[in-house]
């Protein structure tokens, strides 16, 4: 079972993840571009700043309207791969390590309205619900 390990910086459960075209497969060493992730258990979608749609060069593949704190607002929604490299591979109990946690294979996302200051990409309970995440303290560990 794949375990990525980190650190909470600030109350934020950051990540680095890595984005690629739908077309291309991060595992399989296509050119992917590594953003800094915040994980989010209350958001119900995984979510991409303009930065990524950009560097990526994203074109919209539908429009979805999204309800947060100050109402609803249509947002155009992208297709992409992510993939979660581990810093620190962890041994399985088979005794094998991987060095690409999972990924969320032809994930549709939305774009973000604003530009955050410390991640790029908003990853939502459309990606985390396969996952087993643990916090404690000032460390949390990811799991599938």
């Amino acid at each position: 079972m794949p375990t990525f390990r980190g650190t909470i910086v600030g109350r934020q459960v950051l990540l680095t993840v890595h984005v690629a075209q739908p077309s291309a497969d991060p595992e399989q060493g296509a050119e992917v571009v590594p953003f800094r992730a915040l994980l989010d258990t209350g958001a119900t979608i995984t979510s991409v700043s303009r930065k990524v749609v950009d560097a990526i060069r994203l074109a919209p593949a539908s429009w979805l309207p999204l309800t947060g704190i100050h109402g609803t607002v249509d947002t155009p929604t992208y297709i992409v791969n992510i993939a979660v490299p581990i810093t620190e591979p962890v041994p399985s109990p088979a005794g094998e390590t991987s060095h690409t946690f999972s990924r969320g294979a032809n994930l549709e996302v939305a774009l973000l309205k604003i530009q955050p200051e410390t991640f790029d990409v908003l990853l939502g309970m459309d990606l985390l619900e396969n996952f087993h995440l643990t916090i404690h303290a000032d460390r949390f560990i990811l799991s599938n």
